[in-house]
């Protein structure tokens, strides 16, 4: 039997890998917050005492807060460090449009934060050359004292927050405590119980549910893949299904070696299954029109599915949901099938210590004159006191730790009530509503991202999803800007027409007969040159060791 589709998800132009990255140093997080010693504070406090401003450049779209200004957290940072920190916010809804007029008119704030998400295909190189301020040579002088402690201590750090040029360039996200796998499968346990059946293992297994639920109360698989799936929009959950079978959905590598899904044998194989559960009714027809915020609605709907793919964040509030109307409802946490039941999969959602989110300062500092006191602040974000105060927020307010250093939150404490704008006793206002009042999420900094009240389920779901080492995955290389550019010129339609053609083999608009076809086409569209530009980014990236 040909080998078969699997996904990984997509994260642009950067990613990770078991595959010539050194072990890593993340530690495995767990239901309860420990205090930890990862990093330094080599930090004098305060980093000035004169109020110089940093205007800081941060989407904001909340229901609890007006502005970061009402976030104890950043009051604190600015006690400490005494950089005044003034926030500009851009339009809600055109974060990406504003990023771009700035850069293109050089309207620039001090700091972009989470600015991977803004700035596109553009190489990180390519803008140390325009915007983004290159701190390398004041790393070299000791003004990041912090983050070259990471850097010198633990070599996956060091192997991935370097570019192929030599510059350090942005400002990494470091999960130094991991709360991964995030995102994967889930099949409804009552059903299971409810018809005798035993959790799915193989792709036999998968079908038998599959079908057995369909035909005793109609319950669906629903399926997220091409223009829905893979990275955009967290959709890349369902993905698992497919890793039965040993290839991937677009790029993976495999002992060094980039491959490309769709010119893979098994490919047409899979899209033939897929094809036949949706000839017999057993998949949802609209499963193509679903964005994510259509996804997570949906699977809140206790009639609809026996299989969904979903991130944990997620599950809790669809449980609730549907437990309005179905009490006995439960989600169990299941990874994608296999052929056998001792077969090894290579594939599924993962992250390592070094995460593709990041924070760039920009040339305005250093046209201020003020380069050297930002890549100070910046440095506090990745000492142990910093990295502390924006994952927990400030202690005694947010949090406490106990005699045996386990953290306790106490951000809903009367004692604490006086220091925020709302009621954070509330009842409606669960933690993921509150939190931005007293902690950060993503960005460049030390997180434990294992510092939120996740429900039971969190952890039962990562237990199971990480029996799966990702070790076709790709690592955080990157392309020259040379390559970026031709990539994107070839890979931008090369990729929509891959997800018009899965979508249509799915549908049954296309025969999974004509998939070599799909696959002359991709090849005259010039996806060997995709692969061969990602191939050299692999190779540069396996040569830093």
């Amino acid at each position: 039997m040909k080998k078969f589709l699997s996904l990984l998800l997509v994260l642009m132009l950067v990613a990770s890998v078991a595959y010539a990255v050194p072990a890593s140093n993340q530690i495995v997080g767990g239901p309860d917050t420990l205090r930890r010693h990862f990093s330094s504070n080599l930090t004098e406090l305060p980093l000035t005492t004169d109020g110089t401003k940093l205007e800081i450049w941060e989407g904001l779209n909340s229901i609890i807060m007006d502005s970061y200004d009402e976030c104890i957290m950043y009051q604190e940072l600015e006690k400490r460090t005494g950089v005044d920190m003034v926030f500009v916010y851009p339009p809600v809804g055109s974060e990406t449009d504003n990023f771009n007029t700035r850069v293109a008119t050089g309207n620039l704030p001090h700091l972009f934060m989470q600015a991977r998400d803004r700035w596109g295909s553009k190489s990180i190189d390519e803008a140390c050359e325009d915007w983004c301020f290159d701190f390398t040579d004041l790393y070299n002088e000791g003004y990041a004292p912090n983050y070259k402690y990471l850097r010198d201590t633990y070599e996956d750090i060091a192997f991935d927050t370097i570019l192929d040029s030599g510059r350090l360039g942005v400002w990494w996200q470091f999960d130094y405590v991991g709360s991964s796998p995030w995102s994967g499968c889930w099949v409804r346990q009552d059903l299971l119980d409810a018809n005798g059946l035993d959790l799915p293992v193989t792709v036999d297994d998968w079908t038998n549910v599959i079908k057995t639920l369909y035909e005793n109360g109609g319950y669906k698989f629903l399926i997220q893949i091409g223009a829905n799936g893979g990275g955009g929009g967290d959709l890349d959950t369902t993905h698992y299904f497919f890793s039965a079978y040993d290839t991937g959905y677009e790029f993976y590598q495999v002992d060094g070696t980039i491959k490309y899904g769709p010119l893979e044998d098994g490919y047409d194989d899979a899209l033939a299954i897929l094809a036949g559960w949706m000839a017999n009714g057993w998949m949802d027809t609209d499963w193509a029109t679903y964005d994510w915020n259509g996804h997570v609605a949906v699977v809140a709907d206790p009639s609809k599915y026996s299989i969904i793919g979903l991130n944990y964040g997620e599950i809790a509030q669809a449980t609730l949901t549907a437990k309005l109307t179905v009490p006995e409802l439960k989600w169990t946490p299941i990874n994608g099938p296999k052929l056998t039941a001792d077969q090894e999969l290579h594939l599924r959602q993962y992250d390592y210590l070094t995460r593709s989110q990041y924070d760039a300062l920009t040339s305005r500092v250093a046209d201020e004159g003020i380069e050297k006191l930002a890549t100070q602040f910046k440095d506090y974000y990745y000492s142990q006191d910093g990295g502390d105060l924006l994952s927990y927020g400030v202690e005694g307010i947010s949090y406490e730790w106990d005699e045996n250093d386990v953290l306790h939150w106490i951000y809903d404490s009367d004692e604490s009530a006086q220091y925020f704008p709302i009621n954070m006793q509330d009842e409606t206002m669960d933690f993921w509503t509150v939190y931005p009042l007293f902690k950060r999420h993503n960005g460049g900094y030390l997180r434990d991202s294992a510092a939120y009240i996740m429900q039971p389920e969190v952890w039962e779901c990562i237990a199971e999803w990480s029996k799966v080492t990702p070790t076709y995955g790709l690592p955080m290389f990157s392309l020259t800007a040379e390559e970026a550019n031709d990539y994107a010129n070839y890979h931008t339609a090369i990729k929509t027409y891959l997800d018009e053609s899965i979508a249509a083999v799915v549908n049954g608009k296309m025969d999974v007969s004509e998939w070599p076809t799909v696959q002359q086409k991709m090849q005259e569209m010039g996806i060997q040159e995709c692969i061969d530009i990602y191939q050299a980014a692999l190779d540069r990236y396996n040569a830093r060791g």
